[in-house]
């Protein structure tokens, strides 16, 4: 099991190290808790590059700051090596990260005209748990600087948000689903866990499509 673990961290390596463009850095603060597949890391201040090149042209590495110059490192020594890493290099990166996959559930936005439906939209997210502390690193398409700006406008203008813990009520393809609210990512959408998602799977929406559940739920 743990050589099988070291492997799969060696490839996700190679391939992050393929595609990340580590000549241009960003830093700044998230302030989300981002949960994956039954795993909640605390984005707090991150340095994030590019993946422009991964499919789709827009997946992000966002690293705590604190790991940010070993990681940047780490990450060079692969893309000299041809992007191949070493037993030993894989190793000792899984001494300290544990790999944890998974998908989001996304919810339709509301330009959706009605009677129009649309099928959940799984969004592929890569999580690296740091297994010394609540940290990690993140390959998703978010946080991103206006994202982060663009949900602090919203929340500044709602007053009675729910708050993590709460049972809610989310809106997807017209109807209320019951489940608790995990957490807000940076793109200023709610990630709730609902009764009916499989284990793994959570269902994001944006706020205004999240209320507080009634009592009778």
């Amino acid at each position: 099991a743990e050589g099988r673990r070291v492997a799969e961290l060696a490839t996700l390596l190679e391939w992050v190290a393929l595609h990340v463009d580590l000549s241009s850095t960003d830093a700044f603060n998230v302030g989300f808790e981002v949960p994956i597949a039954g795993r909640v890391v605390h984005l707090r201040r991150v340095a994030q590059w590019h993946m422009r090149s991964a499919p789709g042209g827009r997946l992000r590495m966002s690293v705590p700051v604190e790991h940010q110059e070993s990681i940047a490192q780490l990450l060079a020594y692969v893309k000299g090596n041809g992007c191949k890493v070493e037993l030993e290099v894989a190793r000792r990166f899984a001494a300290v990260w544990d790999l944890v996959p998974g998908e989001l559930a996304t919810a339709p936005p509301p330009s959706l005209k009605p009677g129009e439906a649309a099928a959940p939209q799984p969004e592929p997210s890569v999580l690296l748990a740091h297994r010394g502390s609540t940290q990690g690193i993140l390959v998703a398409t978010w946080p991103t600087r206006a994202a982060l700006k663009a949900f602090n406008k919203a929340a500044a203008s709602q007053a009675n948000l729910p708050k993590v813990g709460d049972r809610v009520e989310v809106q997807y393809e017209g109807t209320w689903f019951c489940g608790v609210l995990c957490s807000v990512d940076a793109e200023g959408k709610a990630s709730v866990k609902c009764d009916a998602d499989p284990e793994g799977v959570f269902t994001m929406a944006l706020l205004y499509h999240v209320r507080r559940a009634s009592a009778e739920t």
